[in-house]
């Protein structure tokens, strides 16, 4: 009995030429087509206007991390961020998506991030929608603000510049 039979030969020797083939087709494609997205996470510092109820703009910094399309941030008065600080590592409050290099966060912020100087001093979350794009080491887009009662207000424009971590 031979181990060496032409048509398990011919068999195997197809098998094995189908699958590099296909491999080598599949990596091509990949390599011609397929792109990561661009890393975006880190440290993003701008300056919100004055809104009803505070005497001045607040410095804020949007935080943010990514995994791939998915992007969780969290926004910071900027004040209150140090380098060894335990307690500014502030909870991830902004999910979205990073898609079509266009970034969109929403989910509730923190009032007194928004406005620092505000004369009372709740701990009510604000709902909110970050969106816009990047343009080498800068974000620039809209943040909207919904109030208590849901109502958006107007669009702010941000232009955030991207900052060395803290």
């Amino acid at each position: 009995m031979s181990h060496f039979n032409s048509k398990s030969l011919i068999f195997y020797g197809t098998a094995i030429g189908s699958v590099v083939t296909l491999f080598a087709i599949v990596t091509a494609y990949g390599e011609a087509n397929l792109k990561a997205s661009r890393p975006i996470d880190g440290y993003y510092s701008f300056q919100l206007p004055p809104m009803r109820g505070c005497s001045t703009g607040n410095q804020v910094n949007l935080s943010i991390q990514q995994s791939g399309i998915y992007v969780a941030a969290a926004l910071t008065d900027a004040r209150g961020l140090k380098a060894n600080d335990k307690k500014s590592s502030k909870a991830m409050t902004l999910n979205g998506h990073w898609r079509n290099q266009q970034l969109i966060l929403e989910g509730a912020l923190p009032s007194k991030v928004l406005c620092a100087t505000s004369q009372k001093q709740s701990s009510s979350m604000v709902t909110s929608k970050i969106q816009g794009s990047f343009r080498q080491s800068a974000f620039i887009g809209t943040l909207l603000l919904g109030s208590e009662n849901s109502i958006p207000v107007n669009p702010i424009q941000i232009t955030a510049q991207k900052q060395v971590q803290p």
